[in-house]
């Protein structure tokens, strides 16, 4: 939803291309933290972000697609959510909007804040559950149905980074 009203934003300042590079490239980035979660749950057994802690270790390779897909999300640079945030951030200041500027300024940065805190609870927070007793149980990495497109997602949103820090919309 925060997408939508931001490519309406960029849309109304005639950045087209961030509009675009936000509702399609940044998907990789975007989406892969709604994913994710799938694999999170389905290793755990919960949705609750309290019955989580301590999973990096027993699942990194989740980890590490979770993180840059967190990384793209808050809009650090070489990820493609930095790059489409800095076109429509930069569309919407220079169309002298300065309220809408602000509220998608505060947006990004809550965005960038829970992300983090889910990361940093969930894949490096306090272990709030007792080891299984059954091996089949234990949380562990989503097999490659749902691995694969995670690593897609998390390459797409490297790689559109990549390519916009090297080669700049505007420039």
């Amino acid at each position: 939803m925060a997408r939508l009203v931001t490519s309406h934003f960029s849309l109304g300042t005639s950045a087209l291309l961030g509009a675009l590079a936000l509702l399609t490239g940044c998907s990789g980035g975007d989406e892969q933290p709604s994913t994710g979660p799938g694999g999170v749950s389905q290793a755990v057994g919960s949705n609750d972000v309290k019955d989580m802690g301590g999973l990096a270790r027993k699942m990194p390779q989740t980890a590490i697609v979770f993180l840059i897909g967190t990384l793209s999300l808050a809009g650090v640079p070489l990820f493609a959510g930095f790059a489409s945030k800095e076109e429509v951030l930069g569309a919407v200041w220079t169309g002298g909007f300065a309220i809408p500027f602000a509220a998608l300024l505060l947006s990004a940065f809550l965005t960038a804040f829970y992300m983090f805190r889910v990361v940093f609870l969930t894949f490096f927070g306090r272990t709030p559950y007792p080891a299984p007793r059954d091996p089949h149980h234990a949380p562990h990495d989503a097999p490659f149905a749902m691995s694969g497109p995670l690593w897609i997602l998390a390459l797409l949103a490297m790689g559109i980074g990549i390519y916009f820090t090297l080669q700049p919309p505007h420039g």
